[in-house]
């Protein structure tokens, strides 16, 4: 979604989610996920294990 972008985001929220398989398929798939609120859209957007940004800030420090 923001493939190559920089943008100002704040963290909504952190969840467990799944990937819509049932528990006992072997594609069943577990994880942590983080909701985001872009800062001038107001999009939302989900960060997770899969779409993990190249980096990320939190209050001008770099924590990825």
């Amino acid at each position: 979604m923001y493939a190559d972008k920089v943008i100002g985001a704040k963290c909504v929220t952190m969840f467990e989610s799944d990937n819509g398989e049932e528990l006992d398929s072997p594609e069943y798939d577990e994880y942590n996920a983080m909701l985001f609120e872009n800062l001038e859209t107001h999009e939302l957007f989900e960060a997770n294990y899969k779409n993990l940004p190249q980096e990320l800030y939190c209050n001008g420090e770099r924590i990825l």
